[in-house]
């Protein structure tokens, strides 16, 4: 092999060299990063410190029917092909339920406000279903139904709610 060769041969193992270790550095920075900043962690540490309290059967039930309900409607890709007709129904029914539960009285002030939220964008979204809304409000039931009846099929938290993560 001539000097030209090997010159050209170390040129390119350097530049093998380079790319893999930038590669292996961004994948450990991004690793880092979201370790770091998981708010699943932080919102499963703050649940552990402060369980919501006060919480009556009629709205855990209701959180959870809902968030099986929309799971159904949005959830696993589901929300790509988001059938409008049925996004709509069901938010007019979550209207006028979350309008009952809100007019009894809500115990937990943070409870309290998260079902108010729910119930503005189900307002907003009976007539006019916006995908966007849609998954916000399943996103709120979600992390609705974690922080009040222990939902464990993940641990993904949103962070949406005042009860959880916000």
């Amino acid at each position: 092999m001539t000097k030209k060769q090997d010159k050209k041969k170390s040129k390119w193992l350097s530049l093998l060299i380079l790319i893999v270790g930038i590669l292996a550095a961004g994948v450990i920075g991004l690793t880092v990063y979201y370790h770091l900043n998981d708010p699943s962690k932080e919102a499963m540490d703050q649940l552990k410190k402060n369980p919501p309290k006060n919480i009556s059967n009629q709205e855990s039930v209701l959180i959870a029917e809902y968030h099986a309900k929309y799971n159904d409607l949005t959830g696993y890709g589901s929300i790509e092909e988001l059938d409008m007709s049925e996004a709509k129904s069901l938010s007019a029914i979550l209207e006028k339920d979350t309008n009952e539960i809100i007019s009894q009285g809500i115990e937990n002030k943070k409870v309290s406000e998260d079902f108010k939220q729910i119930h503005a964008i189900a307002k907003a979204t009976k007539n006019k279903a916006d995908k966007e809304q849609i998954r916000l409000i399943h996103r709120y039931f979600h992390d609705l139904d974690i922080a009040i009846n222990q939902y464990n099929d993940t641990k993904d938290v949103f962070g949406v709610t005042k009860t959880l993560g916000k």
